[in-house]
């Protein structure tokens, strides 16, 4: 029973590296950032578990998947959120309205007023 204990710990244990260097990877780009570290912070977890096995530690180990757990599901929400289009912004990335329109001669900024129908 010990030897599966060792086993399962060592492949656990490369699992969490190449996901941790994938995330590592994923994160030098610019586009992929924060996917990249969300990446990295659900595989840690994972070595923290694999390392409960190898040292025979079920607290260690229960605590891993918990926080595996945990990491998984806000993963799987912001991939959601990504994908249903909804975007975060901080408010210094807010932008104009599209209905603001230039002044021409003072260069101010004007809101045109719409009516209820519009």
């Amino acid at each position: 029973m010990e030897l599966l204990f060792v086993i399962a710990g060592i492949a656990g244990l490369l699992v969490s590296v190449a996901g941790i260097s994938l995330g590592g990877y994923l994160a030098t780009n610019r586009q992929m950032r924060w996917p990249g570290l969300l990446f990295v912070l659900l595989w840690v977890p994972v070595g923290v578990a694999a390392a409960g096995l190898l040292a025979a530690d079920p607290v260690m180990a229960v605590v891993g998947g918990v926080c595996f757990a945990v990491a998984a599901v806000a993963y799987g929400m912001d991939y959601r959120e990504k994908k249903s289009g909804r975007v975060r912004r901080s408010p210094k990335e807010e932008r104009p309205e599209e209905d603001a329109v230039a002044d021409g001669d003072t260069g101010e900024v004007v809101r045109e007023e719409q009516g209820p129908g519009s």
